[in-house]
């Protein structure tokens, strides 16, 4: 028999089994509602959420399977959520729309906020790092592109470039 561990829940005290898989095993208890939404739409969803959205899925009159994730396992779900709040940032631009544009800033705001938490790490430092990082290097507001770089051999630029062969590739 595969070790089965408990994770939880739905309102109204439904808890459920899962094997080592995260397959749902049984449902502990003989809830009519569960059997009712056994003929629904089920999706695996597998992803880090907000923390207010089990409620207002469950508000809805879905019924979540989740679970809170330790401090040192949120890390690589957030990393996935940087991604994900990346590309819908990239949606927004290319289609213009101011709000929408808003909203998902501050949606990849909230991961890096979450993921600073999570390594422990002050969003005062962060912020600290990054004024620090505009007086000595400069911002991104000038939107300056370097297209190529031509350096001599051996200095910073070039073991920096040579680090990572295909991000910058050598050319001609």
């Amino acid at each position: 028999a595969a070790l089965l561990k408990l994770l939880r829940y739905r309102k109204g005290g439904v808890f459920f089994l899962y094997d080592n898989s995260q397959n749902v095993v049984k449902p502990q208890c003989n809830n009519k509602e569960y059997s009712q939404m056994s003929s629904a739409n089920h999706y695996k969803l597998n992803k880090l959420v907000r923390d207010k959205s089990v409620q207002r899925m469950e508000n809805e009159g879905a019924l979540v399977m989740w679970r809170e994730l330790e401090q040192p396992q949120r890390i690589p779900h957030l990393l996935k959520k940087l991604h994900e709040e990346q590309l819908e940032v990239q949606s927004a631009f290319s289609m213009g729309d101011k709000k929408n544009m808003t909203n998902e800033l501050s949606d990849l705001m909230d991961v890096i906020t979450a993921l600073a938490d999570a390594a422990d790490i002050k969003m005062e430092e962060v912020m600290a790092s990054s004024e620090d990082k505009k007086r000595t290097r400069g911002g991104f507001g000038r939107g300056i592109y370097v297209d190529k770089i031509i350096c001599p051999e051996g200095s910073t630029f070039d073991v920096y470039c040579a680090r990572d062969p295909e991000k910058y590739p050598l050319t001609n």
